[in-house]
Order: structure tokens, then C-alpha cells, then sequence
């Protein structure tokens, strides 16, 4: 089993999104009427539950958040292309 760690990624680098992209896609995420409070052990979030996966990358994102489900889905294949076989992804 592989330790857990952190790994950086740059999307812009990594050819994924442009900073354009990015920029866009932050100002609408800070438009999104979905965000509601997630408190966890260590640290109080905005999260918006909309959007999950339930084991299926390529599951359709909810109309408020349709902009990012491009970036979403390039980013979970590099990441599984990334860590081949890893359960978590």
C-alpha cells in the first residue's frame, strides 16, 4: 500500500486549463448559489454537495456548475493516469 501524500499539481502547466480558463472558472465558483457551510475535524469550508461522483469521473456536473465540468473531468484523468490502480481516485 502506498503511503498517503500530497501531490502538487499546476493545471496551466500540465496543459490541463489556460490561467483564462481558471480565472473564469474561479469567478463563477464564487457565483455559484450551491455553497453551504462544511465543518470537519480540523477546518470550516464552503463546499457545494451538488456535484459528486459516486465512483463515475465522467458524471454530468448540475447546471449551476455545468462551466466546470470540463476542468473537473481533465483533472481526475490526469490524476488517474498519474496513479494507475489507486483505489482513491
Amino acid at each position: 500500500a502506498r503511503p498517503w501524500m500530497a501531490q502538487v499539481l499546476n493545471a496551466v502547466t500540465a496543459g490541463l486549463a489556460t490561467t483564462t480558463e481558471l480565472d473564469e472558472a474561479f469567478a463563477k465558483f464564487l457565483e455559484s448559489p450551491g455553497w453551504r457551510e462544511l465543518q470537519t475535524r480540523t477546518a470550516r469550508r464552503m463546499c457545494d454537495g451538488s456535484y459528486t461522483f459516486g465512483g463515475e469521473p465522467c458524471t454530468e456536473a448540475p447546471s449551476h456548475l455545468k462551466f466546470a465540468e470540463g476542468l473537473i473531468q481533465r483533472l481526475i484523468g490526469h490524476l488517474q493516469a498519474s496513479n494507475p490502480g489507486s483505489s482513491i481516485i
